[in-house]
């Protein structure tokens, strides 16, 4: 069967599903079933024999920054966003989503939504960023393995490459890249790395691939928002083949990829989506500390994605100003430059232009060998704020969403 829906919304869903479930469950199992329903409904069915969940807690489980208790948010991480998002998707594709657990004995999350039938020779790609067709088809079963530290930078990257085309893999660090590289029963076209990742970056992760793994022929595309002149060039000497700089422009990484991989640069077509599937256009938004014209770029003109760009932002850095300024008072400053220049390159494509600006100029002043204590605390002072503009730019989204 064929059918017409969002993929970016359900895949969100699922990756939150299966994503608590992994994170909660020591051992046993976990289970995905999808069943097609009548009138053009599928129902998902995420099951796992971890924690729990308790009676009392569940009645709230849905809400926004909820987390079970604070004991486990020490514990597994997070405030509990991932589930209040879920809904919301669910609802928007006219669902619901509801959840059956006890303490000690597993959860079982269920939902449905609605979509559209389909017919198998009429499938067209909707580009995500803009209102072209393209004829991606160059890109088919092309195997690509994207090597980011940064969960929003995987997310968008790899809805541009799965619905250009791409089959896509995701390794969170070097040592991960390496490891799936080893594995005989993997094999990749080409490599997207990024430089700054814990355990393992990009730099060490080429050596290894290069030598003691011997795929010298493998392309490998560095990407990075390093304000340093010469990581280009060392990119290239450690046997990258190729750099982009972040944000990467998603036009120039296919022209690139197409060179490296020998294949024709896709035609563009331009044509109107079809008309049940238009994003929800959010050139008319106007939000505090977001610049439309730059998130429409990166994330494209859905607003709920954006919306969902913006919550993922507030789970992963809310602590993000207390976590700096403790590395600073511990002149920890290389950890506090690693930071300030991770939170740069997301906030880039969020169109949060006046955070990413504050987190660069933290990143310049935090690579002097002495960083002078007054300038960081008025940038500190000016990160802070810029940081409240986007909490307030996600509470307008949530409140002109309902």
């Amino acid at each position: 069967d064929v059918f017409y829906g969002d993929p970016l919304r359900l895949s969100q869903v699922l990756i939150n599903l299966l994503n608590n479930a992994i994170k909660f469950t020591h051992h046993g199992r976990i289970d995905l079933k999808i069943e097609s329903m009548a009138n053009n409904r599928m129902k998902f069915t995420v099951t796992d024999t971890g924690i729990g969940i308790s009676d009392e807690h569940q009645k709230s489980l849905f809400e926004t920054f909820n987390q079970l208790d604070m004991s486990t948010t020490r514990k597994y991480g997070g405030s509990g966003l991932g589930l209040s998002i879920s809904k919301q998707l669910i609802e928007l594709m006219g669902g619901m989503i509801h959840v059956e657990s006890q303490l000690d004995a597993g959860s079982q999350f269920e939902f449905d939504i609605h979509l559209l039938g389909g017919d198998r020779n009429n499938i067209k790609y909707i580009a995500p960023h803009n209102n072209n067709i393209k004829d991606l088809s160059v890109f088919e079963n092309i195997h690509i393995l994207i090597v980011e530290d940064n969960k929003i930078n995987q997310d968008v990257l790899a809805l541009f490459l799965t619905e250009s085309g791409f089959i896509v893999s995701i390794a969170n660090n070097g040592q991960e890249a390496v490891d799936k590289l080893s594995d005989k029963n993997n094999y990749y076209d080409v490599i997207l790395m990024d430089i700054h990742m814990p355990i393992m970056d990009g730099y060490q992760a080429t050596q290894v691939i290069r030598g003691e793994l011997n795929k010298v022929n493998l392309p490998i595309i560095a990407l990075s928002a390093n304000i340093m002149q010469d990581v280009k060039q060392r990119c290239l000497d450690v046997g990258m083949n190729d750099y982009l700089s972040k944000p990467v422009d998603y036009m120039q990484l296919l022209k690139v990829l197409s060179q490296h991989l020998n294949l024709s640069y896709p035609q563009v077509v331009v044509q109107e989506p079809i008309e049940s599937f238009k994003h929800k256009d959010i050139e008319t938004l106007d939000l505090p500390g977001i610049d439309i014209s730059i998130a429409e770029k990166f994330i494209g003109t859905d607003r709920q994605q954006l919306q969902n760009i913006i919550l993922q932002f507030i789970e992963q850095y809310q602590q993000s100003y207390q976590q700096m300024a403790t590395f600073i008072e511990q002149k920890d400053y290389q950890q506090a430059h690693f930071l300030a220049h991770s939170i740069k390159g997301v906030t880039a494509i969020m169109g949060a232009s006046q955070l990413s600006n504050t987190a660069l100029e933290l990143e310049k002043t935090l690579l002097e060998s002495s960083p002078d204590m007054q300038v960081l605390a008025i940038k500190m002072s000016d990160y802070q704020n810029n940081f409240i503009q986007i909490i307030k730019a996600y509470e307008l989204l949530e409140k002109t969403h309902k």
